[in-house]
């Protein structure tokens, strides 16, 4: 009774309005979610891209101080190469130099021998 007294004086809100105001509501929250959600994508797809462009960034840079340094690095084998010849020739006139002065000491000792008679 009290159903028919609601629905005659008019203070009883309709079901059928309260699940539409419901669906309104549901329908905002969801749509207030989308947008709250594109903005943490945009601001995500905005990271990526400037970490991108930065990895980019330092593949090349690192890419031109690699050829530097293999720059670098052949001078330096070559430098190497030069100073190796260099000791090998110091080395050889060093030994050319004692073997000279060996026969010249045993020919000294000879003229000693010659002069002391």
């Amino acid at each position: 009774m009290t159903l028919l007294v609601g629905f005659a004086s008019g203070s009883t809100v309709n079901p059928i309005h309260k699940v539409i105001g419901q669906l309104t509501k549901m329908q905002g929250d969801i749509i207030q979610e989308g947008k709250e959600a594109q903005q943490m994508y945009n601001e995500f797809a905005e990271m990526c891209e400037d970490r991108s462009r930065d990895l980019h960034n330092e593949i090349k840079s690192s890419k031109a101080k690699g050829a530097e340094l293999t720059a670098a690095i052949e001078k330096a084998v070559a430098d190497g190469t030069v100073l190796d010849e260099k000791i090998s020739d110091a080395a050889a006139g060093t030994s050319d130099s004692e073997a000279e002065l060996k026969k010249a000491t045993v020919m000294r000792k000879k003229e000693i021998s010659h002069f002391a008679i």
